[in-house]
């Protein structure tokens, strides 16, 4: 019968193998790290074993940084964990920037949508053109309510000054003056020649007065005999002469 060796009869090497079928891929490199270090253990047990001492062809290990064991915690920045949940097809972490404020949420929800008819370009138009013919009537209303008030031969009050104010005050009080004493030399040619005013009030009452050839009398007739045409009708005004040249 042949002899059965020594890895099927060693409990730690059967353990030892069972531990490697059952290990996760996740803990591959930290099997492999613990298996170094268990090496690393036996040979310096052997060291020590032998004299205390390390031989001439032992020499010591030195990790410079520490080897991550099995269960450590592993800490990543939230750019690197947002960058690795990318890869894997994940929605990134939510920061204070990412965070939507309270005014920018928003429903999801399709219910809560609602369809925005399309502009009617034809009613766009037709607003625009009413908005034009508003605008034109306004600035037609305005220049009517500048100018309703004033004439064209007057300029506007706030286009003269002080001065021209002044000889316009003056024109007019002399205007009047003038008026003042016209009217009274006429009064005293009344006066004079004794018009009743009774026949000349009956006059202005008479509006279908015939005059007859007395009435006419003195009066000169400057018009050119070719001016008056058979059949028409036309109407003779008086001469303005000074008075007081006549006198």
């Amino acid at each position: 019968m042949p002899e059965k060796s020594s890895h099927s009869t060693d409990p730690k090497r059967r353990h030892r193998r069972t531990r490697e079928h059952a290990r996760s891929p996740f803990d591959e490199d930290d099997f492999r790290s613990e298996k170094k270090r268990s090496r690393r253990h036996a040979d310096t047990d052997d060291a020590q074993d032998s004299g205390g001492k390390f031989g001439p062809n032992m020499y010591s290990l030195q990790v410079s940084d520490p080897i991550p064991q099995s269960g450590s915690d592993i800490s990543l920045s939230v750019k690197e964990t947002n960058a690795l949940r990318a890869k894997l097809g994940l929605a990134p972490l939510e920061t204070e920037e990412t965070q939507p404020s309270e005014d920018r949420i928003v429903d999801n929800q399709s219910e809560n949508y609602v369809h925005a008819p399309a502009k009617d370009l034809k009613k766009a138009r037709e607003t625009d053109a009413i908005k034009d013919r508003l605008s034109i009537h306004k600035e037609k209303r305005a220049l009517y309510d500048k100018y309703a008030n004033s004439r064209l031969y007057e300029p506007e009050e706030k286009d003269i000054s002080v001065v021209s104010w002044l000889d316009k005050l003056r024109e007019k009080e002399r205007i009047k003056k003038q008026a003042q004493e016209r009217a009274k030399v006429l009064t005293e040619m009344d006066e004079q020649f004794e018009v009743p005013q009774t026949d000349v009030s009956s006059h202005r009452g008479q509006p279908n007065v015939v005059y007859r050839s007395d009435d006419l009398s003195g009066l000169k007739v400057e018009h050119k005999v070719d001016r008056f045409v058979e059949g028409k009708s036309i109407i003779l005004t008086l001469k303005d002469k000074g008075m007081l040249l006549s006198a």
